[in-house]
């Protein structure tokens, strides 16, 4: 079938681009400008967006589900998949082919479209800041600050259930295992001030 321009989700994981979705890591793609990647074995079609609106939107959806990721819209150029043999996409959980992860069409984004493989493009689609927008994203903001500062708070509990000492460090490396955050400790540290100088301004 004829290349098709289009636009793809990505996660930033460090200094890596990764699926946007998948944490599995037999079955997470990592993308680089201008090199051509496919599905691992055992692992169905990539996905991506013809109208840029519509990678947009799902963007957004996704920085509501995950506050705790970053994503970013490239530029892209897929082969795209035959929708009559495929149905869906799905990869094998830790590999194990006796425990698939499967979602139909129906079940994506909207507007979402699979390729057989997709070349991401060393350009980034560049987002419109517009006042509603700019409070959409301080709202983003102070909504990743107050799951960061729960998390925290209901991680050091339960580790002082066990342990007699807590230290900032142990919390950071919670969030690199448990959500692949590769993040400093002043950034975190200043989230969570920042999320409990919020909560007291409120009355909280």
């Amino acid at each position: 079938m004829k290349l098709r321009n289009g636009y793809k989700i990505l996660r930033v994981d460090g200094n890596r681009l990764v699926s946007a979705t998948v944490r599995d890591k037999t079955a997470e793609v990592e993308y680089k400008p201008n090199q051509a990647v496919c599905p691992h074995s055992g692992c169905g079609p990539l996905r991506y967006f013809q109208k840029r609106v519509l990678a947009i939107q799902a963007r957004r959806e996704l920085m509501k589900k995950y506050p705790e990721w970053a994503f970013i819209i490239c530029r892209c150029i897929a082969d795209p998949a035959k929708i009559q043999e495929v149905k869906g996409v799905w990869h094998f959980k830790n590999g194990n082919q006796d425990s698939p992860v499967y979602k139909r069409i129906g079940e994506l984004p909207n507007g979402s479209c699979l390729a057989l493989s997709i070349t991401i493009l060393d350009e980034v689609v560049r987002l419109k800041r517009t006042p509603g927008k700019r409070k959409e994203q301080e709202n983003n903001r102070h909504s990743f600050n107050r799951w960061l500062l729960k998390e925290y708070r209901e991680f050091k509990r339960e580790y002082l259930k066990t342990h007699k000492k807590f230290f900032f460090q142990v919390f950071q490396k919670h969030l690199l295992d448990k959500y692949g955050m590769k993040r400093s400790r002043q950034w975190a540290y200043s989230r969570i001030k920042s999320a409990i100088n919020r909560e007291s301004h409120n009355g909280g």
